[in-house]
């Protein structure tokens, strides 16, 4: 499997062009952010994770490729061992990375960053300082920051956001310095590219059935009746602010790591723009869900976790024809998503 995901990745990427793309950009002294240059393929990350690609346009695409498909592998492995480790169950692990493979296939096939985003959130929730700081800096987007919001431990996480702080600025001036514009500048193109998504990519695909996020889902079916889209920043607003303090307050009962799990896998839900690939950030709650639910001699529990997996991992219109379609409007893998959330109200949480 991990050999399909690594060809898998050699094949295409086509974020990971995007990054190796910009790497160029910025190294030849040209500017981050060109929306005349890139057009929909514009870099939307933060300037100071732009600075972490600039040693890979050292090379050639091919030699990155590799590069980039190899730390993929490294990423994948400890991810197994810790989740097996965790769960004491190989097999479990396994068969949920098995119903999570079309998200996998995704995920590697456009070279994206998810996967080592995850690994990280998973080590700062072991309680590695360290690691705080560097989820800080290389998180794309506010999202990817909220599992820190479940920590348990703030006085830990207070001197990782000073030193992340320190380093992102000292990022965000090398990258300026290199594209020959100002911070302001480079800020000012940061939020124009974060934002270019209605003009460069078009409604129809930002509130498409590949956006499987609430937010989107609210969009559509607003759509659906005939109404235009509702105002975007306070939907996403409120659609962030309303999901954090619910798994918040209905949380307090869960134990320490399954509740920072849980965060993780509210990062898709929540996200705006949550394309299929996102999802993997619910498979380490997948496999602690349904881990429980086979330790226990309840087969409705067992098959309320398996079909959480499934709605998460297998269902889309390729895969279910017209039933995929329809059940893709609802945004079935959030749906999927939150049902796993909550069971962990009502199984016997992971220690």
């Amino acid at each position: 499997m991990l050999a399909a995901l690594f060809r898998h990745t050699l094949a295409s990427g086509n974020d990971l062009q995007v990054y190796w793309k910009m790497s160029r950009f910025v190294l030849e002294g040209l500017p981050v952010y060109d929306p005349l240059r890139d057009g929909g393929s514009i870099f939307k990350y933060p300037p100071w994770v732009a600075a972490m690609f600039l040693p890979f346009g050292f090379f050639s695409y091919q030699v990155f490729s590799w590069m980039w498909a190899i730390l993929q592998t490294i990423a994948f492995v400890w991810l197994l061992r810790f989740l097996i480790r965790i769960t004491k169950s190989k097999g479990v692990t396994l068969s949920v990375f098995l119903g999570f493979w079309g998200l996998w296939a995704v995920h590697a096939f456009e070279g994206q960053i998810n996967l080592l985003l995850l690994v990280l959130m998973l080590q700062v929730g072991e309680k590695m300082p360290w690691r705080t700081m560097a989820l800080l800096v290389l998180s794309s987007k506010i999202t990817t920051l909220l599992p820190l919001v479940g920590l348990r431990w703030p006085t830990r996480v207070r001197p990782a956001f000073l030193w992340a702080g320190g380093l992102a600025a000292l990022l965000t001036l090398g990258v300026s310095l290199l594209s020959h514009e100002s911070v302001i500048q480079l800020t000012q193109s940061y939020f124009h590219a974060v934002f270019s998504g209605d003009t460069l990519l078009g409604r129809d695909k930002i509130y498409s059935r590949d956006n499987q996020g609430i937010y989107a889902f609210i969009q559509r079916l607003f759509i659906s009746k005939g109404n235009s889209p509702l105002p975007e920043a306070p939907l996403m607003l409120a659609v962030l602010v309303l999901g954090s303090a619910s798994w918040w307050h209905l949380s307090r009962q869960v134990n320490d790591r399954d509740r920072y799990w849980g965060w993780i896998a509210l990062v898709p839900v929540l996200h705006g723009l949550a394309w299929f690939h996102m999802f993997v950030f619910a498979f380490p709650l997948a496999v602690a869900v349904v881990a429980d639910a086979f330790r226990t001699k309840r087969w409705s529990q067992r098959a309320w976790a398996i079909a959480s997996v499934g709605l998460v991992g297998a269902v889309t219109a390729k895969t279910f024809g017209p039933l995929g379609g329809g059940l893709e409007f609802f945004s079935v893998k959030s749906v999927g998503t939150l049902s796993l959330l909550a069971q962990l109200r009502n199984q016997k949480s992971l220690r």
